[in-house]
């Protein structure tokens, strides 16, 4: 019983038609059945290009049948994420520029209600009727947390800290402002080009197998000319190893396809990993580490590798954390407090750090030994400055801190910027796998040919 729901919540119209709901679409009937029909003609006709026999004609359509539900579920759900990151790229736009103009949430999310559509217009409302309405010592927080639950964005929630710091306590917040638009619109700049390019990368492997497709009859076009030309009849349409071979390509290219629009699906408000997923790899980098084979291994390189991407991600919000705290606190305080949202990835490295300056506040080692055992350049680079900060007055260290915080926003730039051209290149060798397919088929019908030949 629970297999024929899932299959009917999976085929069935009612079950495509609740999952695409929550992506914000309205997908009707009438349109499943133009789908699945189009879908039928797709295939009968390659499979008459083919020459396939109805039986292995039909196996494709079962095939590609069980590949449909999944492609449109995907295809609606990038819809959704790259609606959902439009809404976020310019709620904090607005925002910041609101905020510059005039230091107050309640008019900054005014601005930004005029600008923004659908659910986030639905959300900032929702902010903007609980700040009107709320009470209590919490009631920035309580009222900005519609937006930072609907919409899970580390840059969201690291404005939000940052404007009711500014709004309760006041303080210096131009330079600081100026550092998040920058830091923001790197970002879109380069999401908006990685979209552009797997698009491009996707429609070009969709055409690829297409061709493939065309190209794969070619040994039945070559075996109708030598007929009508020649009279030679060696027609390998009849034959069941062409059947067979012919219904193989066709089914491993509709399922490449499907794999291509499946595997390649993102959530680009989502660039964290679960915190227990970074926990599980820091126990076994401390464990590699105890017994000397850190770099050994292609587990241990891969551990390495993703929490190096964690650091990434959440040093430069660790030193917001810092600036915010900076505002009111010496250095060392301010460290301190930044404990308490510090990134799990820092965590413990934090707390022996955070212990280490306790016991003698001018020793320069703890500053050295901080996130040392991830051996990133960059990042211990930047935690050395942090010695030097202390004995700044409050003018200066909150310039210096900015301008440590743009450095590293820029560091997570060039690092996500060299990260998605990777990304890219592995999508781009996608392009020519359909011709290893077609390539891999020819020779095989050529191979038919010249046995019927000889």
């Amino acid at each position: 019983m629970k297999i024929l729901n899932c299959l009917k919540n999976y085929f069935g119209y009612h079950g495509v038609k609740r999952q695409l709901s929550e992506y914000g679409h309205i997908y009707t009937r009438g349109r499943y059945v133009v789908s699945m029909v189009f879908l039928a003609i797709v295939i009968l006709s390659g499979g008459m290009l083919l020459q396939l026999k109805m039986e292995c004609t039909l196996v494709v359509f079962v095939t590609a049948l069980c590949c449909f539900p999944e492609i449109l579920r995907t295809h609606f759900y990038n819809m959704f994420q790259e609606k959902r990151y439009r809404d976020v790229d310019g709620y904090l736009h607005q925002m910041i520029y609101s905020f510059q103009r005039l230091p107050k949430i309640s008019i900054a999310l005014r601005d930004t209600h005029k600008i923004t559509d659908g659910k986030m217009k639905i959300q900032v409302q929702e902010a903007m009727d609980e700040l009107q309405y709320g009470s209590g010592q919490w009631v920035y927080s309580d009222a900005l947390r519609h937006i930072e639950t609907h919409y899970s964005c580390e840059r969201i929630g690291t404005l939000h800290r940052f404007m009711i710091q500014v709004e309760e306590r006041g303080g210096r917040y131009h330079n600081s402002m100026r550092v998040f638009l920058e830091d923001v619109d790197r970002w879109g700049k380069r999401i908006y080009q990685l979209q552009k390019e797997m698009k491009c990368v996707k429609r070009d492997i969709s055409i690829g197998i297409l061709i493939s497709i065309f190209l794969s009859s070619a040994s039945i076009l070559i075996s109708w000319i030598l007929k009508y030309t020649s009279g030679m009849n060696i027609s390998i349409a009849n034959e069941p190893l062409y059947q067979l071979i012919s219904t193989v390509f066709f089914v491993i290219s509709i399922l490449f396809y499907t794999y291509t629009q499946v595997h390649h699906k993102r959530n680009w408000l989502q660039e964290a990993r679960l915190e227990r997923q970074i926990s599980y790899d820091l126990k076994v980098l401390k464990k590699c580490q105890k017994t000397k084979r850190r770099h050994q291994g292609f587990r241990g390189k891969a551990v390495q590798k993703r929490l190096e991407e964690d650091l990434y991600h959440g040093f430069s919000e660790w030193l917001r954390n810092i600036a915010l705290n900076l505002q009111e606190k010496p250095l060392q305080e301010a460290v301190k407090e930044s404990y308490g949202n510090c990134p799990i990835v820092m965590k413990e490295s934090l707390e022996n750090f955070i212990n280490a300056i306790e016991l003698d506040p001018s020793d320069v080692t703890p500053y050295y030994n901080f996130l040392g055992e991830f051996q990133v350049p960059d990042i211990s680079a930047s935690v050395r400055t942090l010695y030097g900060l202390s004995e700044l007055d409050h003018t200066n260290m909150d310039e210096e801190i900015n301008k440590m915080i743009a450095r590293n926003y820029e560091m997570q730039d060039r690092h996500e910027t060299l990260k998605g051209t990777d990304y890219l290149s592995m999508m781009k060798f996608s392009e020519y796998i359909p011709v290893f397919f077609v390539s891999l088929k020819m020779g095989l019908d050529m191979i038919l040919l010249i046995s019927n030949y000889l």
